[in-house]
């Protein structure tokens, strides 16, 4: 309770009426697979704290400096107790130039937080590129954000260790996104329609490499999205690199929206495909990821907004590797915003 409370005082040294919000991500597990078959708990997985806050530098509020702070905590060593630490924490600039903003400071990567946006069933499963421990979603250093029209970029210096992580030597890692919306501002099936490109390019060390490379295409609605990513990965000597393979296909339908476009209700139902090959030139080292079920926005603290969302769904991963056990789990998930 004492880090939250310096949070909120540090909150109003920066700025008037900041703004609290946070995230609660809850579960109960039952695992189908053979040899752990009937284990099952209840798990609190994360819970996050933000505090946001905004200084316009005119009263025709044409530019700004704003901060974000957000504390996270999470069972980091599976011992049944959380550790809290800071997820953000960064000073932003926006406003002057129309379309543009800088940050500075422990910032969002570009492109996991934006898959987020699309897939928007974080509490499920992160992001492949996530998940597969490819790519961070908060790391230390600087971003320039552009979103006019129809793109929407970013382009970040960081040190590429994430944010868990200190710096490990002289190199910094350069990451850039590129997404174009053809359609945006149209009405229309394809109004959503988006064409992504991310590159990431760095060093461990002198000789060993960190290169992620991203191609994606989206559709996004207020009733369902759609979204498959092609994902390269270089790692390892600089002269003898491990190169990966990946796909990611997933996409949701909210049947309460398709009924009645104008009303609260939400629910449907989503399903999820990854597939890594973590080494092209070895045999029998990948898996393959199957996320399905049903999910409901319940409109329980505020008739406009629906704040909890519920998932039943099933987990499935299969390993090549002869060797390796294969994950069965029937989960009920949840998350709570306020």
């Amino acid at each position: 309770m004492r880090t939250f409370g310096w949070l909120l005082v540090a909150a109003g040294v920066l700025g008037a009426q900041p703004r609290v919000g946070g995230r609660i991500y809850f579960d109960y597990t039952y695992n189908l697979m053979d040899g752990a078959r009937d284990l099952n708990s209840f798990n609190l997985t994360r819970t996050y704290f933000t505090v946001r806050g905004k200084h316009f530098f005119s009263d025709a509020e044409k530019g700004y400096a704003g901060y974000r702070i957000t504390l996270d905590s999470k069972d980091i060593n599976g011992q049944g107790y959380y550790e809290v630490f800071v997820k953000y924490a960064y000073v932003e600039i926006g406003g002057v130039v129309p379309g543009l903003k800088v940050r500075l400071g422990q910032i969002p990567t570009p492109w996991v937080v934006f898959e987020d946006r699309i897939w928007g069933f974080r509490f499920l499963r992160k992001v492949f590129v996530d998940a597969a421990g490819y790519m961070s979603s908060t790391d230390r250093g600087l971003s320039v954000l552009v979103k006019k029209k129809i793109v929407d970029a970013a382009v970040n210096v960081v040190n590429g260790e994430g944010f868990r992580n200190p710096e490990v030597s002289k190199h910094k890692d350069l990451m850039a996104r590129l997404s174009l919306f053809p359609f945006a501002g149209h009405k229309g099936l394809l109004s959503g329609l988006g064409l992504h490109a991310y590159g990431q390019m760095g060093f461990r060390n002198a000789d060993t490499v960190r290169n992620r490379y991203i191609v994606a295409l989206s559709e996004k609605t207020p009733f369902f999205h759609l979204m498959g990513n092609y994902v390269m990965t270089e790692g390892a000597p600089y002269d003898n690199r491990t190169r990966g393979r990946g796909i990611s296909l997933h996409g949701s339908v909210d049947l309460g929206k398709l009924m009645n476009p104008e009303g609260n209700k939400s629910f449907g139902f989503f399903a999820r495909l990854d597939r890594l090959d973590p080494n092209v030139d070895v045999d029998n080292d990948g898996w393959t990821e199957i996320l399905g079920g049903l999910f409901v926005r319940p409109c329980l603290f505020e008739a406009s907004h629906p704040n909890v969302i519920l998932s039943l769904n099933v987990l499935q991963r299969d390993y090549e590797d002869p060797g390796a056990t294969d994950e069965t789990l029937l989960r009920l998930n949840g998350e709570i915003r306020f």
